[in-house]
């Protein structure tokens, strides 16, 4: 099953009342990363009200949403999700995946010297 599609089964199976624990949780992150509302609306293109509303819990986000914070940091999509494991991905990064490697630079950094 390819990531997105198995993105979009979890995100099926979840059920709406779950968005002010993912908006939680999303908070955490972005408290994590030590990013403002405003920095993530200019890197991401969604704007501050979406992510607001995200945070809130009054809105479950986008497979599009949880995507890019992916590819952009990391974000396991697992823990935003369920709780369960890591909030960061922990595997080294790709180098074609597009995105930057954000918070695992320095595990991308010590697989790149094996």
């Amino acid at each position: 099953m390819k990531p997105n599609q198995e993105l979009r089964r979890k995100l099926l199976l979840h059920n709406m009342t779950q968005g002010p624990v993912i908006g939680e949780r999303f908070r955490q992150f972005r408290t994590t990363i030590k990013k403002s509302l405003e920095q993530l609306e200019e890197e991401s293109g969604f704007s501050i009200d979406y992510i607001s509303c995200v945070e809130r819990g009054f809105y479950v986000p986008t497979v599009f949403f949880f995507e890019f914070f992916y590819r952009r940091y990391r974000l396991d999509l697992t823990w935003i999700l369920t709780g369960l494991g890591e909030m960061f991905f922990c595997h080294s990064p790709r180098r074609d995946d597009g995105g930057d490697r954000g918070t695992n630079t320095a595990i991308y950094q010590k697989n790149k010297k094996k």
